[in-house]
C-alpha cells in the first residue's frame, strides 16, 4: 500500500487535481562540476537543473517571490510557485541565469556578506578541507565538539556545534583561486535584472548556537546592512542559514524581525497556506530540490497535499 501511495505522489496527477497551492523552492550550486568540491550534497547539474525548471513551468506558474508570500489575490484555480537560491553560488550566475532569463523565469537569491566579501564560508571550508585533518580537528575542537570514528565532522558541526568568533577564525582558509562565490559586481547585475537579493546572514552559523545576543545580531544585521548598500534596495527577505527547526529558536525569529526583516524563510518542506499569509510572525517554508530526479520532486510536492511536516 505505501509503495503504491508513493509512486502515485510521484506522478503529476495530485497537483493537477489540487488547486490553489503556492510553493517555494530552493537550490543552491548549479553547475557540472560533479562531484562538486566545495557543495557535494547541494549542487545541481545543468542538464538536470534544466529538466527541473521545465517540470515546474509546467506544474505552476512560476512568479516572483515577492507576490507570491505577499499577495492574496492569487487566481485560485492555479497553482504557484517561486524559485530561491540559498548562498549565492557562482554556479547560479554563470550557469542557471542565463537559463532562467531565456524563459523570463523570475526568481530570489539570499547571500551571506562573507561569502560576497572574501569568496568563502565555513562550510564550503570544511567541505574544501575535509582531508585535512588537522584543519578539520581545528574546527571540531572551536566548535566545542568531540567527534566518533563513524560521523561526518561537517554534519556533526551543523547538529551539535558551538558557534562564536573562535570557530569564525578557526573556519578561514587563504583566498581561493577558484570565485565560489558571487561577488559585488555580479548582484549588482542581478539587481539589473531585476532579481530579489534576500539575507542569509554573514557567516551561515546556526544561528540558534550562536555563543552570545552580540554575534546573533551582527549575523543578520551586518549582512543586511552590507546588502542594501550593495542593491540600494530595501533586504526585507531573510533565509535561516539551514533552515530546520533546531537551527533556530525564538531569539533568532526575534531578531530577523527587529532588523526589518518582513519575511522569513524555513527548509521545512511544505506548501505555503494562504490562511497563514496574514500570521505575524509567519515563517515561509521551501522545499529543497537541489540534486534531486523529476519523480522524487513531484513526492515531495504531493505529500505535502496531504501532510504537514515539520521538520
Amino acid at each position: 500500500m505505501k509503495r503504491i501511495l508513493k509512486n502515485m505522489l510521484s506522478t503529476s496527477l495530485p497537483l493537477r487535481i489540487s488547486k490553489g497551492n503556492r510553493f517555494v523552492f530552493v537550490l543552491h550550486e548549479v553547475s557540472d562540476q560533479i562531484p562538486n568540491p566545495y557543495a557535494p550534497d547541494y549542487s545541481t547539474s545543468i542538464a538536470l537543473f534544466r529538466k527541473q525548471i521545465d517540470l515546474l513551468s509546467e506544474l505552476f506558474d512560476i512568479i516572483s517571490l515577492d507576490r507570491l508570500v505577499s499577495d492574496s489575490e492569487l487566481d485560485p484555480t492555479k497553482n504557484y510557485a517561486a524559485l530561491t537560491f540559498d548562498d549565492g553560488y557562482m554556479g547560479v550566475f554563470e550557469n542557471a541565469r542565463p537559463i532562467l532569463k531565456s524563459q523570463n523565469i523570475p526568481y530570489a537569491v539570499f547571500f551571506n556578506k562573507s561569502a560576497v566579501e572574501s569568496n568563502q564560508l565555513w562550510v564550503s571550508n570544511a567541505e574544501l578541507s575535509v582531508d585535512n585533518v588537522e584543519y578539520i580537528a581545528g574546527l571540531l575542537k572551536a566548535a566545542k565538539c568531540s567527534l566518533k570514528d563513524d560521523q561526518d565532522a561537517i554534519r556533526h558541526i551543523v547538529a551539535n556545534g558551538s558557534f562564536d568568533d573562535q570557530f569564525l577564525t578557526a573556519s578561514k582558509l587563504p583566498p581561493q583561486q577558484n570565485k565560489i562565490y558571487m561577488g559585488v559586481e555580479e548582484i549588482q547585475q542581478l539587481v539589473s535584472d531585476q532579481v530579489l537579493i534576500g539575507n542569509h546572514s554573514s557567516d551561515h552559523l546556526v544561528l540558534s548556537r550562536c555563543s552570545d545576543p552580540g554575534l546573533l545580531h551582527s549575523q543578520i544585521k551586518e549582512s543586511q546592512v552590507f546588502l542594501n548598500g550593495i542593491t540600494k534596495k530595501e533586504i526585507s527577505h531573510f533565509a535561516i542559514p539551514f533552515g530546520h527547526k533546531t537551527d533556530y529558536n525564538e531569539a533568532t525569529i526575534a531578531e530577523a524581525l527587529a532588523s526589518g526583516h518582513k519575511y522569513i524563510y524555513t527548509t521545512n518542506p511544505n506548501r505555503l497556506k494562504l490562511k497563514k499569509l496574514t500570521k505575524k510572525p509567519f515563517l515561509i517554508p521551501r522545499i529543497g530540490i537541489d540534486n534531486r530526479s523529476l519523480k522524487e520532486i513531484l513526492f515531495y510536492i504531493n505529500r505535502t497535499l496531504i501532510k504537514n511536516y515539520d521538520l
